[in-house]
């Protein structure tokens, strides 16, 4: 029987934030995450035992999904028009995702690049070198939710931390291409005086640049 994976949804759109924002996208996003049920009686449980913030504030569904193999999904990419950009997200995508699925993905789109959302606390399911940057077609977002030295993660494309729940000194010398704060903000709802803060803390800052929910902005997924 072929290994399934659980995936909640998968849609084109484009991608809204750090350093590909803009980028018409193909996202595929995976069910269950190790931070939060999903559920909301379970928030400040689950904020409180993983020692993370975003059980607290996150806004996305993740729970429930179809079983689905890797050829099933390698079938949809090629029956969809060609992106460039191909978003793993979730949830989170490492408690599944594995060698098989990835080069089942880098043939179903051979000139797109492979980009995970990730927190960062979980070993890849397949090899380490996969996310070296510097393979050029994967592309690793870590975006943690725990203090670092829980973080397994030790280096990334980029590095987006949620302000001002996580402070961006923490985490200036990260080993990672890019780095930008994020404001906060919730599925309906934008906070323009959180963003008009967290960029005054970037406009201090060296390293550090502003990403914002474009698409949150434009009202598309």
């Amino acid at each position: 029987m072929s290994k399934t994976y659980i995936v909640k949804e998968m849609f084109r759109t484009i991608q809204g934030e750090g350093f590909h924002a803009g980028t018409p996208a193909l996202f595929i996003r995976f069910s269950a995450c190790n931070m939060w049920s999903g559920h909301e009686a379970d928030r400040e449980r689950d904020a409180t035992r993983n020692h993370a913030e975003c059980p607290r504030w996150c806004d996305t569904d993740f729970v429930g999904g179809e079983k689905l193999t890797a050829d099933d999904i390698g079938k949809y990419i090629e029956h969809t028009d060609a992106v460039p950009l191909i978003v793993l997200t979730g949830g989170e995508p490492m408690l599944q995702v594995d060698d098989k699925l990835l080069d089942v993905l880098f043939d179903a789109a051979p000139e797109a690049r492979i980009a995970f959302e990730t927190n960062g606390s979980t070993v890849p399911r397949f090899g380490y070198d996969k996310l070296l940057p510097e393979r050029g077609r994967l592309w690793i977002t870590l975006s943690p939710k725990q203090p670092r030295d829980m973080v397994v993660l030790d280096r990334a494309s980029e590095i987006k931390l949620v302000w001002p729940a996580y402070n961006p000194h923490d985490w200036v010398d990260f080993r990672a291409h890019h780095h930008y704060l994020q404001p906060c903000a919730d599925k309906t709802v934008l906070q323009p005086s959180v963003e008009r803060e967290c960029a005054a803390v970037v406009a201090k800052q060296y390293r550090w640049k502003l990403s914002l929910q474009t698409h949150k902005y434009l009202g598309v997924r």
